[in-house]
């Protein structure tokens, strides 16, 4: 069986936990609604990114492999010890060759040989990006 042992300091500290709690209260419906705002916001927000998404596949279909193309799109962020509902996923861009396409994602690349054999013993390496389609904003062909 588990005993409490309380001492006067933990007394103290926890008596004025409880004069504070109005406060905390009063601060806590003040973040609430200013949520309940901005998740108005987000739905609004959320039928134009559908939008843009449905207008970048469809200029997806127009771009073949080895273009070159600007991509925009929704770059996912990581979060620890914030308040989430402040948290969306960030705009990004990217330039390079269109290397590969289906229906559910795209892979660029932005740095690759100029030769392809350099000699026998090197790997033929590249750099980019593989995004989904549906996090894809807006795709330009520039070449």
């Amino acid at each position: 069986m588990a005993v409490a042992i309380m001492t006067l300091a933990s007394a103290t500290r926890l008596s004025s936990c409880f004069v504070c709690l109005p406060r905390w209260w009063v601060q806590f419906q003040k973040v609430r609604e200013k949520v309940l705002k901005m998740s108005k916001t987000s739905r609004t927000g959320l039928s134009k990114a559908e939008a843009k998404v449905t207008d970048a596949k469809q200029s997806l279909a127009k771009i073949m492999v080895g273009d070159i193309i600007v991509v925009r799109y929704y770059d996912h962020v990581l979060f620890k010890d914030t308040l989430s509902s402040q948290i969306e996923p960030l705009v990004r861009e990217a330039i390079g060759w269109l290397d590969f396409q289906n229906e559910e994602c795209i892979r660029l690349v932005w740095e690759r040989y100029a030769e392809p054999a350099i000699n026998e013993d090197s790997r033929i390496r590249t750099t980019g990006l593989a995004l989904r389609k549906s996090d894809v904003i807006d795709v330009r062909r520039i070449a």
